[in-house]
């Protein structure tokens, strides 16, 4: 906690693209919960191991590691939506909101009946899978207690 104080009092932390390079973002993410002002905000912006062109590669069996995107060789996490806000839910956040970022992929229209598919086949919202499917950033600040199992986030698309 001290090496976070030493910056000063901080009523925001922005991570562009960092949570998934760390080994433990939860231990970063408890420290920051211990310095950061009580109306404070923290924003992140992790890849989305759920983006249609990861599953359409992870299917194609092309797992290769790149110097940047996704497959970033530099990664040590992956996130899909649902672990991005139980990661800062079980580490002191409320999650405001979770947005996606919109790139022009020409063609990705071709993976969404495949992605729905498979969503119905596990028995999850086909729906949900295919808004999941595209990039996301998320808003979050510190929650007045660490919150339960039973504790909702409020997740805005």
């Amino acid at each position: 906690v001290e090496d976070f104080k030493r910056f000063g009092p901080a009523s925001a932390w922005v991570f562009g693209d960092v949570l998934e390079h760390l080994r433990d973002p939860r231990t970063t993410l408890r420290r920051i919960r211990e310095a950061i002002q009580p109306d404070g905000r923290l924003v992140a912006c992790i890849p989305n191991s759920q983006h249609w062109s990861f599953q359409a590669r992870v299917n194609a069996g092309l797992m290769q590691y790149d110097k940047d995107g996704l497959f970033d060789r530099t990664h040590v996490r992956f996130f899909s939506r649902q672990t991005m806000v139980s990661l800062f839910e079980s580490t002191g956040y409320k999650v405001e909101s979770v947005f996606t970022r919109t790139f022009n992929f020409p063609g990705y229209e071709k993976y969404i009946p495949f992605i729905r598919g498979m969503a119905s086949a596990s028995g999850v919202n086909a729906d949900q899978a295919v808004a999941d499917a595209m990039p996301f950033n998320t808003s979050s600040s510190p929650a007045r207690t660490i919150p339960s199992k039973s504790r909702r986030s409020s997740c805005v698309k």
